[in-house]
């Protein structure tokens, strides 16, 4: 069987970006606490390894582009979370 590393690459970034955000309102879930934010982005960064890895395997399919335009969420969130910490 064939490995996707388009489609790992989607599921890792979506559950990463969402663990990353449970910690701030609306969604506010505190069971990770502030490790959710540590987590959440790691997991995001590797499912941009492996949508890096599905450039590299050049797999063939339209969701290997979602995953590469999902960089724009991680610096996004990046730039928020500085913004947030930086006035504290």
């Amino acid at each position: 069987m064939e490995r996707k590393y388009s489609v790992y690459s989607l599921v890792l970034i979506a559950i990463g970006i969402f663990i990353a955000i449970m910690g701030f309102p609306p969604i506010n879930i505190d069971f990770l606490e502030m490790w959710g934010i540590l987590i959440g982005f790691s997991l995001y960064l590797v499912g941009l390894i492996v949508g890096a890895a599905a450039f590299v395997k050049k797999e063939t399919g339209f969701l290997k582009y979602i995953s590469a335009f999902s960089v724009l969420f991680g610096v996004l969130y990046v730039a928020f979370l500085v913004a947030i910490v930086g006035r504290m």
